[in-house]
């Protein structure tokens, strides 16, 4: 400890966490003693701290040493931390925004990360979202049986698949056929479009409640939220469910 630069006593009463001290000695382990001596001598230990982050897959963690002194902010800035951290956290996300890869990839590891995070809680899809997704589909339990029967959700197939055209249609990609006792959805022509896009007047097309059609006819309005571990987009009403990643199955679900 009073190797390292920075004043780093102060761990004990700003940086309080378990496991930074068995990190610190795995890594002095690891160094051979004549060579961590041989740094600290020469004045390099902010070699020996960089070391030390590099183990610290962790979020907070990572943020509390940063608040610690100048020079462990300094170190705490490294590319090489936030780069494997950032993709460690994404690593299970169906849906990571292109301006954070693009910024990850450009050596902003830190700042895609963040961005990401704030991201996360965004319910407002933007048009080009809706309209890359192909989304999974099932009715609740609230639209009644007959729906739940036509489901293939609910008599233990995969999902059903649809997608939001940037025409303004809805296409039908999977239903139970009639012959299992479902409906042909796809004989039924279903448009969308966003309620609240005027509204907002924003440069970038979006919104987050979206109406959809059926033969004209409108269907309870959705409402845009987000899945709070894998950041996927869920468009949700009282009656039915679209999923921007893949819908867990009836048991999967139930458990």
């Amino acid at each position: 400890r009073n190797c390292l630069p920075g004043h780093s006593r102060v761990i004990a009463s700003r940086v309080s966490f378990v496991g930074l001290r068995s990190i610190v000695n795995s890594v002095l382990i690891s160094m051979k003693g004549d060579v961590f001596f041989s740094l600290v001598q020469r004045n390099h230990a902010d070699l020996v701290l960089d070391n030390v982050f590099l183990q610290l897959y962790d979020l907070k963690c990572l943020l509390r040493c940063s608040e610690v002194c100048k020079s462990w902010n300094y170190s705490s800035r490294s590319q090489a931390l936030w780069r494997p951290l950032c993709e460690q956290i994404w690593s299970d996300k169906s849906y990571v925004p292109q301006e954070c890869r693009k910024l990850l990839e450009s050596g902003e590891a830190k700042k895609a990360l963040a961005l990401s995070l704030l991201d996360r809680h965004r319910v407002r899809i933007t048009f080009e979202e809706l309209t890359e997704f192909k989304f999974d589909f099932r009715f609740k339990e609230a639209a009644g049986a007959f729906w739940m029967h036509s489901d293939p959700y609910w008599n233990g197939e995969p999902a059903a698949q649809r997608r939001f055209s940037p025409e303004g249609n809805v296409t039908v990609f999977s239903f139970l056929p009639q012959s299992m006792g479902g409906s042909e959805d796809g004989e039924n022509e279903i448009t969308w479009r966003f309620v609240d896009e005027g509204r907002a007047r924003r440069r970038v097309r979006g919104g987050s409640m979206v109406r959809v059609n059926i033969n004209g006819r409108s269907v309870p309005l959705y409402k845009v939220a987000r899945h709070p571990k894998n950041w996927g987009f869920i468009l949700h009403s009282c009656w039915a469910v679209y999923t921007s990643y893949p819908m867990p199955p009836l048991s999967r679900a139930a458990a």
